[in-house]
């Protein structure tokens, strides 16, 4: 699967600088300013950095999440990271994946 949609955090100092090389090569550039300061906010918006509402919406559209943070940060943003994709694309995976094996095993009779 190509990488399309890319989601920054936090877009501050030097996030905002990865953004303008993610677009330059043609990827769509998102992110979750939840809790940023209005400065954050400010770069992200000059920056054209599309702003989802929360981590579940973010990691939904994104195909790879790039974490530029500070190191203080990093397990807090990790946990709410993990959270949010236990709750979204992981659950959907794994529904998928059971629904291929029902099929698998509704077309073969059994296992």
């Amino acid at each position: 699967m190509p990488i399309q949609t890319a989601a920054i955090l936090s877009p501050g100092d030097l996030g905002h600088v990865i953004d303008e090389v993610l677009r330059r090569g043609g990827l769509r550039v998102v992110t979750c300013l939840q809790g940023r300061s209005e400065r954050t906010r400010g770069l992200a918006a000059d920056a054209g950095i599309e702003d989802f509402p929360d981590f579940d919406a973010l990691v939904r559209e994104a195909d790879i999440v790039l974490s530029v943070i500070v190191p203080a940060s990093a397990s807090s943003l990790a946990d709410q990271l993990a959270a949010a994709l236990e709750r979204t694309v992981l659950t959907r995976s794994l529904r998928t994946a059971t629904r291929s094996r029902r099929r698998g095993r509704d077309q073969s009779g059994g296992f």
